[in-house]
């Protein structure tokens, strides 16, 4: 997978070794809840492990460093889609 700076489309970096996980998940469908309901507790352990994916200089307290964000081709297309249908309204 490679990926790019949003606004510097060319600075690049591929990956070869990395993990996909889905984030964008409807949570109602036809006015119906489609997503299963935790408890606070489930919800603070998995907040809790999801945290711990990240390095310390990441979630450090004091001067965490800047998590950088950068866009594939793929979702840079979503995003412009996105953006130009709402143009047209």
């Amino acid at each position: 997978m490679t990926i790019f700076h949003p606004i510097y489309t060319w600075k690049t970096k591929t990956f070869e070794n990395y993990r996909i996980k889905e984030l964008h998940k409807p949570l109602f469908i036809n006015g119906k809840c489609k997503h299963e309901r935790k408890s606070v507790m489930e919800i603070r352990d998995y907040t809790k492990n999801e945290l711990n994916t990240l390095w310390e200089e990441y979630r450090r307290i004091s001067n965490p460093q800047t998590y950088k964000v950068d866009l594939s081709e793929n979702l840079w297309n979503l995003k412009a889609q996105m953006i130009d249908s709402k143009k047209s309204v």
